[in-house]
């Protein structure tokens, strides 16, 4: 079971409606643009709890990108899935920070349809975090380019302005986290952002060089 927040605004007359539904399926919205994520959000049997510091997140997130989204007459929707595990404060605002560059690059590169967060745990303490967009998307072979900090210097000024801006800065703050950012994008189509966290790794138990431990 997925559970859905969308807010969108319709194309005339520009009236704001928000709806709050759930609905089962395989994965996130993706799939309508033909994105493969599979795996990245199992199908649940119960609702999800969206425990109070996701909430949080996913409100600021909303306050700040929803308005943009809805200026372009889009959806702009908020997903969780699964028994999210808790993190402690540094790890929230790292996935923040994350969060907030992707989304940066979806309202830039989105001009219809909807940009989308999901969010998904398991008992073991797994996060995955997805940002999801329909569109114009990347080719595989700009995709990699753009994913290689080493080829920086040949890529287009539009190409270095998005690596530095975004893409450089997602997998740095990733590394300190022990994860990577994977990028699926279809030209034309949309494009799929997803990372996941391992909330019980060491990594993940240490803030401001005190490490925590665990009950």
């Amino acid at each position: 079971m997925v559970n859905t927040i969308e807010s969108s605004v319709a194309r005339q007359g520009h009236s704001e409606t928000s709806s709050e539904c759930d609905t089962t399926c395989d994965c996130v919205h993706c799939h309508e643009a033909g994105l493969d994520v599979s795996g990245l959000c199992p199908p649940q049997k119960s609702m999800p709890t969206l425990g109070a510091p996701y909430a949080e997140l996913l409100r600021n997130l909303t306050v700040r990108f929803g308005p943009m989204v809805l200026n372009k007459s889009m959806v702009f929707a908020c997903e969780s899935s699964g028994e999210l595990p808790q993190v402690c404060p540094w790890v929230e605002q790292a996935i923040q920070q994350v969060l907030e560059r992707l989304l940066s690059n979806a309202v830039k590169f989105t001009e219809q349809g909807r940009i989308a967060i999901a969010l998904s745990g398991d008992a073991d303490g797994l996060l995955r975090v997805a940002v999801s967009d329909t569109g114009t998307g990347i080719s595989a072979r700009r995709l990699a380019a753009l994913l290689e900090t080493a080829r920086a210097a040949e890529l287009s000024p539009m190409d270095r302005a998005e690596t530095t801006h975004g893409l450089d800065d997602c997998r740095k703050l990733l590394a300190n986290l022990g994860t990577t950012l994977t990028l699926r994008s279809t030209p034309n189509i949309g494009t799929l952002a997803y990372f996941q966290v391992d909330t019980n790794a060491k990594v993940c138990d240490v803030e401001l060089g005190v490490t925590k431990a665990r009950s």
